[in-house]
């Protein structure tokens, strides 16, 4: 049985390679058709069956768990490998935001923020060009960004007011900190670049 659901996620990874792709009008790549075989394991695991069949070989640390998932077996990874090597892997980074595309907005913003009377509606353009400069400046994922401390920044803006320099406070779970102190990132108010950091 287990076998025969291996073998039908198989063919229904290789009919998905050959749609069109992303990048390439005649397949598609290794990283988007192995989600298949992602989704097949995390369903059978949430299975009364997959569930029951999971061992724990390790205590409170770390555990490694034994499971019959069909898409764990030994044929389904060679099958995976055959498959990256037949189709590759065609990796594209991003590309990234230019001083211009970031000057433009922050300009924007000021200008906005000098001519609006509500105040509600400056606190809203504040929150976003910091949000762009903080996220720009500091090299951040966007969802690191939302870690910033206000009275953790506030405090620190004062402090270091004669400075060249701002300090970004991050706190939450951001490369291995623990919630309780502050993962500190300076920022330069003196680049080049001319952007609006400290404001």
């Amino acid at each position: 049985m287990q076998d025969s659901v291996g073998v039908r996620v198989a063919i229904a990874m290789v009919l998905k390679s050959l749609q069109p792709g992303r990048y390439h009008a005649s397949y598609q790549q290794f990283k988007t058709i192995r989600k298949l075989g992602v989704a097949n394991s995390n369903m059978y695991l949430a299975l009364v069956e997959g569930s029951d069949s999971l061992r724990a070989t390790r205590g409170d640390q770390v555990k490694q768990y034994l499971n019959r998932s069909p898409t764990y077996l030994m044929w389904f990874g060679r099958f995976k490998q055959g498959c990256l090597r037949c189709i590759g892997q065609d990796a594209r980074q991003n590309w990234a935001i230019t001083l211009d595309a970031m000057h433009a907005p922050t300009q924007d913003l000021e200008k906005e923020r000098g001519i609006v009377e509500n105040l509600h509606r400056q606190h809203m353009i504040a929150s976003v060009g910091a949000y762009s400069v903080i996220a720009y400046g500091g090299s951040f994922w966007g969802n690191e960004v939302f870690l910033t401390d206000l009275y953790g920044l506030c405090k620190y803006l004062r402090e270091l007011e004669d400075k060249d320099f701002i300090v970004i406070p991050l706190l939450g779970q951001f490369k291995g900190e623990k919630h309780s102190r502050y993962h500190l990132q300076p920022l330069a108010t003196t680049k080049s670049s001319g952007l609006p950091i400290r404001e």
